[in-house]
């Protein structure tokens, strides 16, 4: 569990007028047990805890894949926060950023983790094909650096190019760099990219070259931003 992540989304229901939650890869759940909302679900193709030991009124458990979650969920229900921490693909998190922003409410937020590689191995998109890599990278020394955030700076240079509707802001504290998405008509931004193509292709030279499409802020800076929106509204 990192601590950076329940602070942050607990923080952000400060700043919406409902209290629903969404979680997509949950895992061990460590996360998702620590978030203050009234209303919380999760979403992982396998937990890896005992659900029938957790289950409250409050709390709802799919042990399914995002896509098929998305597929069947057609409750009158909109999300406040949304966590999305699934495979780090940017393909699959896109489709899952998508599927959000049709059960977001006007006010909420969607926290995207692991939007960038600490190295050109963390980039791989696939987890043993990456660790593989480092390995050999370092051989014959013993692997130490489990590292791993696959190609999830994508889906950033999307929204960035892409969807004008959005802002955002990524956290970025010495810890792990997540993105927060909003809602914003208002604005608008140069594109960077030529097209979907480009940005599917994206080496890890290119991720170095084009750091600065991350926006990335403190969190005191973030919340402050968040707060004049509240004061503007």
């Amino acid at each position: 569990m990192s601590d950076w992540s329940v602070r942050r989304i607990n923080r952000l229901f400060d700043f919406t007028q409902a209290q629903n939650y969404l979680e997509i890869g949950v895992e061990a759940g460590l996360t998702f047990a620590d978030i203050k909302a009234q209303r919380k679900i999760a979403v992982d193709p396998e937990f890896e805890f005992d659900v029938s030991k957790r289950l409250s009124l409050q709390d709802s458990y799919y042990q399914m894949s995002s896509d098929a979650f998305f597929a069947k969920f057609q409750a009158d229900l909109l999300f406040d926060v949304v966590f999305l921490d699934g495979l780090h693909n940017f393909s699959q998190t896109y489709r899952d950023l998508i599927n959000t922003l049709e059960h977001l409410s006007p006010e909420g937020f969607i926290l995207i983790d692991d939007v960038f590689p600490s190295d050109e191995f963390s980039y791989i998109p696939d987890m043993k094909e990456a660790f593989r890599d480092r390995a050999r990278s370092v051989a014959p020394r013993e692997l130490t650096d489990y590292s791993w955030h696959g190609d999830i700076f994508k889906v950033v240079a999307i929204i960035h190019d892409f969807h004008q509707n959005l802002q955002y802001r990524t956290f970025w504290n010495g810890e792990n760099a997540q993105t927060l998405v909003w809602w914003d008509y208002e604005q608008a931004r140069t594109t960077r990219f030529r097209g979907l193509a480009e940005i599917s292709n994206l080496s890890y030279t290119d991720v170095l070259k084009n750091f600065d499409i991350l926006q990335i802020a403190s969190e005191e800076e973030i919340w402050k931003i968040l707060e004049e929106l509240r004061e503007e509204a």
